[in-house]
C-alpha cells in the first residue's frame, strides 16, 4: 500500500532542497565574485519576483537548475568552489537536521509528548542527501541547456577540460 503523506512530504521536501541547493550556488557567486544580481532559480518567464529573488516557471519541475553555475568567469579554482557551493549547503542543512534529530531524541519532552511532526525531520535529511548524491556524482549526460551536473564540471575543471 502505497502511504500517500511521505510521497508529498517527499516531493515538498525536494522543491525545498533543489531551492536552498541553487541558493547555495548564488551564496558562493557572492562570496567569490562580489556577484549583486538577484538569486534566480530555473529558467523560463518570472513566476515570482523580489528586490533578491528570482523564481522561474521551470522550476516546478525536476530539471535543470541555474545556468549561471556554469558561465561564471574566474580562476579554476574559483569555478570549483563556485559549483560546489549547492551541495555543500545541501551538506551543512543534512548534518544541522541530524544533529537536531538527536537533541530531540535525547531530549525529555519527546518520552511526554508524541511529536507528530517526527517524520519531517528524516524525511529532510534523505532529500538533502538525495541532493547531494545527484549533485556531486559525474553523471554523464547533459541537460536541456547542454549543461553537465555540478560533479561532472568540477571533475572537468579539475582535469582542465573545460568543454562541456
Amino acid at each position: 500500500m502505497i502511504n500517500w503523506p511521505y510521497w508529498v512530504l517527499f516531493i515538498v521536501f525536494w522543491y525545498i532542497t533543489v531551492f536552498l541547493h541553487d541558493i547555495g550556488h548564488s551564496l558562493m557567486s557572492r562570496i567569490l565574485f562580489n556577484d549583486k544580481n538577484p538569486i534566480s532559480i530555473g529558467k523560463g518567464k518570472p513566476l515570482f519576483t523580489t528586490k533578491r529573488f528570482i523564481i522561474n516557471s521551470s522550476f516546478w519541475y525536476f530539471g535543470d537548475g541555474p545556468v549561471h553555475v556554469f558561465k561564471c568567469v574566474g580562476m579554476r579554482y574559483q569555478r570549483i568552489l563556485h559549483a560546489s557551493g549547492g551541495f555543500f549547503m545541501n551538506i551543512i542543512l543534512a548534518g544541522l537536521l541530524y544533529l537536531l534529530a538527536l537533541f530531540i531524541s535525547h531530549n525529555y519532552l519527546t518520552y511526554y509528548f508524541s511529536p507528530w511532526w517526527w517524520p519531517v525531520i528524516p524525511m529532510a535529511i534523505f532529500t538533502n542527501a538525495l541532493g547531494v548524491f545527484f549533485s556531486i556524482v559525474p553523471f554523464p549526460y547533459k541537460s536541456e541547456t547542454g549543461m553537465p551536473n555540478d560533479g561532472r564540471y568540477i571533475m572537468q575543471l579539475i582535469f582542465k577540460t573545460d568543454k562541456y
